[in-house]
């Protein structure tokens, strides 16, 4: 993927021809960087609201409370998440709603296999 991505940003560098494509050359380089630097893809603010099943808002106030760190900003100063990041709030926020409606239900745990031995 690596060797990949720098081969298209390096092809798309020999062709920028306005303002505009200089600008998708730099995030292209951003997201390339990220990879490199162990971040893996970067999403946008919609992408992550998408996922959470939240307003973009909601995600950018969460930015400090929720431990989005490592959330960075694009040339035209756009956010952009680890999708990594992402995704593992997502599943804490799955688990802890399955807490909160299990208590608030007062429903036990399923029963296992182990729970009848």
């Amino acid at each position: 993927m690596t060797y990949h991505a720098i081969t298209s940003v390096l092809r798309e560098v020999s062709e920028i021809k306005t303002a505009s494509s200089l600008q998708r050359v730099k995030e292209r380089c951003r997201q390339v960087l990220a990879a490199l630097n162990g971040h893996g893809p970067m999403i946008s603010t919609g992408e992550a609201a998408e996922i959470l099943g939240v307003s973009k808002n909601t995600v950018k106030n969460w930015l400090t409370q929720k431990g989005i760190a490592r959330a960075e900003r694009t040339a035209g100063g756009h956010l952009r998440f680890p999708l990594s990041d992402i995704l593992d709030l997502k599943n804490e926020m799955g688990a802890a709603a399955a807490r909160r409606a299990r208590k608030k239900l007062d429903v036990p745990r399923a029963a296992s296999s182990d729970d009848f031995n």
